[in-house]
C-alpha cells in the first residue's frame, strides 16, 4: 500500500472522529439538515430545490450543492452549519446530487452525525440521464454548442466510469438503504416532474 494513501486515510479518520467529538460537545445548538436531496444528477434536483425554497415551512440554502460530505472536509462542521443559521423553526434541507455516489464509508460518517436524516433520490431513465449529463459536461460547461462537440467526445464521456456510476441506481440505493434503512430513503422519478 502506498504510504501517502495510508496517511491520508488515517488523517481523514482522525478528522471525522474530531468532528464527531465536537458534535457531542455542544453541536446540538447548531442546526443541521433534517433531509437531503442526494440525487441523481440530471434527474430534476434543481427543480425540486427551487420549489423547496418557496415552501414557507422549509429552509434550503440559496446555494444548491454544498458538497460538504463528498470531499469538502477541509471546511469545518461549524462552517457547514453556518449555511443553515437563518432556518429558524423550519425544516432544513440540502441538495447535492453528487452525494448519490458517495462510498459507503462516507455514508456511514454522515449517518453518525445525522442518524435521523431523511433522504430523497430522484431517478431518471438512465440513457436520458446519461445524455443530459454528457451535454452538460461536454457542451455547456465547455461553452460549446452540442452540434460542435465531436461525436467521439460524447462516446468517451458516455463510456466513462463517472457517467455509468451516476446511472447505477441499484448500487446507490443499496449503499444508502444499507446504512440509513429503507424507510429513510424516498425515491421518486423525473417523469413525475415532467408530467
Amino acid at each position: 500500500m502506498d504510504n501517502s494513501a495510508g496517511k491520508g486515510r488515517r488523517r481523514r479518520r482522525l478528522l471525522r472522529r474530531l468532528e464527531k467529538s465536537l458534535l457531542w460537545l455542544g453541536f446540538g445548538r447548531w442546526q443541521l439538515p433534517h433531509f437531503m436531496v442526494i440525487g441523481a444528477q440530471k434527474a430534476g434536483t434543481t427543480w425540486l430545490h427551487q420549489n423547496l425554497a418557496c415552501h414557507p415551512d422549509v429552509f434550503v440554502p440559496g446555494m444548491k450543492e454544498l458538497h460538504y460530505f463528498n470531499g469538502s472536509l477541509e471546511r469545518t462542521m461549524f462552517g457547514y452549519a453556518r449555511y443553515f443559521t437563518r432556518a429558524g423553526r423550519r425544516r432544513i434541507g440540502e441538495t447535492t446530487p453528487a452525494y448519490s455516489v458517495l462510498p459507503e464509508d462516507d455514508i456511514r460518517f454522515l449517518h453518525s452525525i445525522l442518524p435521523r436524516l431523511r433522504l430523497v433520490l430522484l431517478l431518471r431513465e438512465p440513457r436520458e440521464r446519461a445524455w443530459s449529463h454528457a451535454v452538460m459536461e461536454e457542451a455547456t460547461r465547455k461553452r460549446r454548442r452540442v452540434e460542435d462537440v465531436p461525436l467521439q467526445e460524447f462516446r468517451d464521456f458516455l463510456a466513462s466510469p463517472a457517467c455509468f456510476e451516476r446511472s447505477n441506481y441499484p448500487s446507490m440505493m443499496d449503499r444508502w438503504q444499507g446504512v440509513f434503512g429503507e424507510d429513510a430513503l424516498h425515491v421518486d422519478f423525473f417523469d413525475h416532474i415532467r408530467d
